[in-house]
């Protein structure tokens, strides 16, 4: 884990800039805590740690973006075991980028 976000002090603008778009600002060491995740987009990354991470305490949304990111992200070698989960549950959500033809037969 980076312990950069741990170091930083929030200055009073930083406060109010926070308290007016909190959903806009992101502290880009808090995207870069798994060295696993860099194949992911930046904005993907980023967007994750607007929604989940509390910049205060980052460890407990990090761990959601972990599992988020283990139960949904698939590589195209992976389509096997994406159809059964589908047939299974009939909806899958999933994150990665594919190509997919439905075979209605």
């Amino acid at each position: 884990m980076n312990k950069e976000h741990e170091s930083y002090q929030f200055t009073a603008l930083d406060h109010k800039v926070q308290e007016l778009m909190p959903d806009r600002i992101i502290l880009k060491s808090l995207t870069r805590w798994n060295d696993a995740y860099k194949e992911f987009p930046r904005f993907v990354m980023e967007y994750l740690v607007a929604r989940f991470v509390d910049p205060s305490n980052p460890v407990a949304g990090q761990s959601k973006i972990d599992r988020i990111l283990t139960e949904n992200w698939v590589d195209s070698s992976e389509k096997e075991l994406i159809k059964s989960r589908i047939k299974e549950k009939g909806v899958y959500k999933l994150l990665g980028s594919l190509q997919v033809r439905l075979d209605a037969a």
